[in-house]
């Protein structure tokens, strides 16, 4: 069921014949419902055939996919709905919406239908249609709230964290979110050492991804211990996107300063 836009205002303003609570929230809460309700009685029938400690594991992961909506879910073998929801936003059709209320939409559907994925499609205004006179949004801005979305559904980051790297009016600098968010990070936590960093810090550093971070995790199991940042890269680490914001052995690789541009970014334009 595609969104279109993140509340009822911004949805009157380009789509009038839809009612954002009965067409879109009431009918993606209607399809948690059923998958849900499907998938308790699946269990139940599993149930009755057989106990045993994989059933209750599977159990357990449809319990915490109710929870928590960012989490992995998987099923083998089973008549389990495992296919979710998905929805679409379009990108600057509503002047005023911003990438803010977009992020606010996303998180709140993450959270609360078990929405699998959000997709978002930059608007094109088309000549002799009611919108025709509206003004077309950039692909650039639509990339950068993918990066985001990918930033919350894969490496977990929280909505919350991320409004720090926000423009006043609500929306994302240019350039990749991932970076402008260590640049905000790192300036209140210590850099990150691949030896004793948490799988989860080291997906605040740009360049390592989930790939990446649990190779680091999983040699330090075998108490392997990272002395060359060129050990980094041959476990998947981006070392220019990573070093501003790693030390080894006590010692930083780079200096963030090194990292950017010392020209100040220009503003963005409102609906870019």
């Amino acid at each position: 069921i595609n969104s279109e836009a993140s509340t009822k205002g911004y949805l009157s303003e380009i789509a009038s014949q839809k009612d954002f609570k009965n067409d879109i929230e009431m009918r993606q809460r209607w399809l948690k419902y059923h998958r849900i309700r499907h998938n308790e009685e699946a269990m139940k029938e599993l149930k009755d055939m057989k106990e045993d400690k994989e059933l209750a594991f599977q159990e357990k992961m449809i319990k915490d996919r109710r929870v928590d909506g960012y989490k992995a879910f998987r099923w083998d073998g089973a008549p389990i709905l495992n296919g979710g929801q998905t929805t679409q936003f379009v990108v600057g059709a509503a002047q005023k919406e911003t990438d803010l209320d977009l992020l606010n939409r996303i998180d709140w559907q993450y959270k609360k239908i078990d929405l699998r994925r959000a997709y978002f499609s930059s608007f094109i205004p088309i000549e002799g249609t009611p919108l025709g006179s509206k003004r077309a949004a950039s692909l650039a801005r639509e990339h950068r709230l993918y990066q985001t979305d990918w930033l919350l559904r894969i490496y977990h980051y929280k909505l919350d964290e991320l409004k720090g790297i926000l423009t006043e009016k609500g929306n994302l600098p240019r350039g990749d979110p991932k970076i402008h968010f260590a640049r905000h990070y790192f300036e209140e936590h210590s850099l990150i050492d691949p030896n004793e960093a948490s799988y989860q810090e080291l997906l605040r550093v740009p360049g390592i991804g989930p790939i990446s971070a649990k190779r680091i995790v999983n040699l330090r199991s075998k108490s392997f211990e990272f002395t060359r940042r060129e050990q980094l890269k041959s476990v998947g680490v981006v070392l220019k996107r990573a070093d501003p914001f790693l030390k080894i052995n006590g010692r930083n690789q780079t200096t963030i300063s090194d990292f950017f541009t010392k020209e100040p970014e220009k503003p963005i334009h409102e609906g870019v």
